[in-house]
């Protein structure tokens, strides 16, 4: 896998777990980067590998609705058999961060401020296109 490829995954993994909260709110882009990783997967010799990171503001999600849209997200991947790797869902800075089988990390929480509610997803370590 590439990082094109695996940017086109996240997004496919985000996507579907906002058709999962209603009302569907939107998503802002936040945050799109790549970021050298350690153990590196390399498609030829000094090529760096990479792991890919978007991120996603919910926008219209009042305050209120933050646990509500928690809950159906863990919900929604534990259904999945994603490995949970962090449930605060009850944290005075909610959040919930899972594993996909095929490694892919995917994380809803209220940001640091708690104002806000964002979606991100990041790659396993991956080839530079």
């Amino acid at each position: 896998m590439n990082e094109e490829q695996a940017a086109e995954r996240i997004e496919c993994y985000i996507e579907e777990a906002v058709r999962q909260v209603s009302p569907r709110p939107t998503m802002r882009r936040a945050l799109f980067t790549s970021v050298p990783c350690d153990g590196l997967v390399r498609a030829a010799p000094g090529e760096v590998g990479v792991s890919v990171e978007h991120n996603h503001a919910l926008v219209e999600v009042p305050r209120a609705g933050h646990a509500a849209v928690l809950d159906t997200l863990f919900g929604y991947w534990a259904g999945l058999d994603y490995t949970v790797l962090r449930d605060h869902r009850s944290a005075g800075a909610p959040g919930v961060v899972v594993e996909t089988p095929d490694g892919f990390v995917l994380k809803v929480d209220a940001g640091y401020s708690g104002d806000g509610l964002y979606l991100s997803g990041s790659s396993p370590c991956v080839n530079v296109v």
